[in-house]
C-alpha cells in the first residue's frame, strides 16, 4: 500500500540519517581528541622549553661565578 511505501521510504531516510549522524560524530570525537592531544603536546613542550631556558640561565650564573671565584684566585696568587 501506499502508506507502507511511505513508512518505508521514511525508514530508509532515517536509517540513511543515523549512518551520517554516526560517522559525523565519530569525526567530531576524533577532530576533539587530535585538539586535545595538541593542546597536551603544546603544554609539554612549554614547559619543557622553560626548563631549558632555566637551565641555560643557571649554566650562565654557575659559568659567572666560576669566572669570578678565579679572578679571585688569581688575584690571591698573586698577592702571595
Amino acid at each position: 500500500t501506499e502508506l507502507d511505501r511511505c513508512q518505508k521510504n521514511l525508514n530508509d531516510k532515517q536509517r540513511t540519517y543515523d549512518g551520517i549522524k554516526s560517522k559525523h560524530e565519530q569525526k567530531s570525537q576524533h577532530i576533539q581528541q587530535q585538539t586535545d592531544l595538541k593542546a597536551r603536546i603544546d603544554e609539554k613542550i612549554n614547559r619543557a622549553n622553560t626548563e631549558f631556558v632555566n637551565v641555560r640561565r643557571n649554566i650562565g650564573e654557575r659559568a659567572l661565578d666560576l669566572n669570578s671565584k678565579n679572578r679571585q684566585i688569581k688575584i690571591a696568587k698573586e698577592e702571595i
